[in-house]
């Protein structure tokens, strides 16, 4: 996005994804309805924008193993949507709890998914695509994304240099290293 570029509708559109430093969770919107209620959407980034991305069966198994294995830890999850660019998804909650507590319900959830013994309803019946799966590809995910817990809330590349610890940074650099050799293998 340059400088004189108009504000767009999508509120993603309006971000520099140049300047993200994945992966992140980000509060991306938040709505207040008419009736009182409120609903948020986080920006849960697995790979750096325009450098890596999640190989589509991986996109798939995230979705369905989070989507099912969220819901065992809060009443609030409406949603977790996988973006097109196949770097990352958006949580949607019902109400406005506190980072921290979104940040341990997506980590709980990447622990479940680290220990799931299969992609829940991956098959035709349940599934629109339901051959177009892969729990090790998830787990490898989700695996790589927990070893950057660290970093979580340093979303931009600033923040990650004047925040983070050595120790972040490099959780952060093995983490856009994997997505890339992961991206690499599926390529070949």
């Amino acid at each position: 996005m340059t400088e004189s570029a108009p504000r767009m509708n999508v509120e993603s559109f309006n971000l520099d994804h140049r300047a993200v430093a994945a992966p992140y969770v980000r509060l991306a919107d938040r709505k207040q309805l008419a009736g009182g209620s409120v609903i948020v959407k986080y920006d849960v980034r697995f790979t750096q924008p325009n450098v890596a991305h999640l190989e589509m069966p991986t996109v798939h198994s995230l979705e369905h193993l989070f989507a099912e294995h969220s819901r065992n830890h809060s009443d609030a999850v409406l949603d977790f949507s996988p973006m097109g660019c196949q770097t990352g998804f958006y949580l949607m909650l019902q109400g406005d709890p506190t980072y921290e507590d979104v940040l341990g319900l997506v980590e709980a959830t990447m622990r479940d998914i680290v220990s799931a013994t299969e992609v829940p309803a991956a098959n035709e019946v349940q599934c629109g695509w339901g051959a177009n799966h892969t729990l090790a590809g998830a787990q490898e995910a989700a695996s790589v994304f927990l070893s950057a817990r660290g970093v979580w809330s340093q979303v931009f590349a600033d923040d990650a240099h004047d925040e983070a610890s050595a120790s972040d940074a490099a959780a952060r650099d093995a983490a856009a290293r994997a997505a890339a050799a992961r991206d690499a293998a599926a390529d070949r």
